[in-house]
């Protein structure tokens, strides 16, 4: 654990362009003190790591447990760095179990407003009240939770064709890494993406598309309009059986020159 706070330790510092000195001043330790925790070679107490883990806006757990340093690309790599895995896994099969377990109802049983590709445009000019009374109806057995939206899928998502059902993620910074969400922008429109969070470090968010040609792009926090957590989906294609794992080969080499080219 103490390797681990080091490297984040260090590496939280230095992204902050602060020195030793300037960050023993604002957490009220020495020099000393700062350099021998970056250097492994002491473990603050419990008081001091939750000042420090405090300052930086993170959890005791995450300053201690997570690699910090390890970027959200870093982290794509390795989602999809196992071709020996999808060799016996049926990746698209795993992907639609995750995003259909349908158990949700409206509260009103007016069912959910549908915002249809074509309502695209007048939506990202204004997402009103009477565009939304004007769009189609769609019913789920979904958990009584207000707030569901529907949207046609676009080219960006596996399955043509298809509905996405999601709730509004309120505040963007609390977005959660490798999650599936559906970003509006003035400039980019609609994206479906997997999404790594860097709001706090970075005010941005790297986003990562699940169909191939589409490359790792990186959006600010201040140019999204909305944002929805894509809870389900309902589609007319089916899956394919097997998926090639030279195509999860061809991803990683896409990411790391992505990576590189970032870095």
């Amino acid at each position: 654990m103490a390797t681990l706070f080091a490297r984040n330790f260090r590496f939280l510092r230095t992204e902050r362009d602060i020195s030793q000195t300037a960050m023993g001043d604002l957490l009220g330790l020495t020099r000393a003190s700062v350099d021998a925790y970056e250097d492994g070679r002491a473990m603050p107490p419990f008081r001091k790591l939750k000042k420090i883990a405090d300052y930086f806006k993170l959890s005791i757990v995450a300053i201690t447990e997570d690699d910090l340093s390890e970027s959200p690309i870093e982290q794509e790599i390795k989602r999809v760095e196992k071709p020996e895995e999808l060799l016996d896994t049926d990746v698209n099969y795993k992907f639609e179990e995750e995003l259909s377990e349908l158990n949700i109802k409206t509260e009103d049983d007016t069912g959910i407003p549908l915002v249809q590709k074509k309502s695209f445009r007048a939506y990202i000019s204004k997402p009103s009240e009477r565009l939304l009374a004007q769009c189609p109806r769609v019913y789920f057995d979904l958990p009584q939770i207000s707030g569901y939206r529907a949207f046609d899928s676009q080219s960006d998502f596996p399955f043509e064709d298809s509905v996405l059902v999601c709730l509004p993620l309120k505040k963007i910074s609390s977005a959660k890494n490798g999650e599936r969400y559906l970003l509006i922008s003035a400039k980019e429109g609609f994206q479906y993406r997997r999404v790594y969070n860097q709001a706090k470090l970075k005010g941005s968010l790297i986003l990562s598309a699940e169909v191939p040609g589409i490359p790792i792009s990186e959006i600010r926090e201040g140019d999204i309009k909305e944002m929805w957590e894509v809870k389900a989906f309902m589609s007319m294609t089916l899956p394919e059986p097997k998926s090639d794992a030279s195509e999860a080969l061809k991803l990683v080499n896409k990411l790391k020159k992505e990576l590189k080219r970032l870095s």
